[in-house]
């Protein structure tokens, strides 16, 4: 029985700011809507300044930021989505679903936010795609 109990849910311990982050995400109101967290590149040649762009279903984007490194950490999306669902194209909504391109840290986001927000992982563009938008392709994940 102790380690059924153990296996449930541990409280995962994320400094004040983050855990503010997630209750401001999950409290915010929701619409219908897709977000996608997507990197402008996978290797600095591609994306130098490391930044991430949040576009909506529709096309439109809904925000933009730079992380510390290629790779968005837990933290970068997080606090950057909290800020976005309150000053964003589509109003001051979240939206109900999300896709992240960075597949290592979609199973933590989806823990914290489903759920209110479903988290689900949005692949690297395909060789078609980057050639339509300019996109260079050398270091694009498997």
């Amino acid at each position: 029985a102790h380690k059924k109990e153990c296996k449930r849910k541990a409280p995962l311990n994320y400094s004040p700011e983050v855990t503010a982050a997630i209750n401001k995400i999950k409290a915010q109101d929701k619409g219908d809507g897709y977000w996608v967290f997507r990197r402008f590149g996978y290797t600095l040649d591609e994306n130098p300044n490391k930044f991430v762009c949040i576009a909506t279903a529709t096309g439109m984007m809904a925000g933009m930021f730079q992380t510390k490194s290629l790779e968005p950490t837990f933290e970068e999306i997080i606090l950057n989505f909290a800020e976005n669902c309150t000053r964003n194209a589509a109003g001051e909504q979240c939206p109900k679903a999300i896709g992240i391109d960075h597949k290592p840290i979609v199973n933590e986001i989806r823990k914290v936010l489903e759920p209110k927000v479903l988290v689900t992982y949005y692949p690297p563009p395909s060789d078609s795609e980057a050639a339509l938008y300019g996109n260079a392709r050398n270091g694009r994940p498997n």
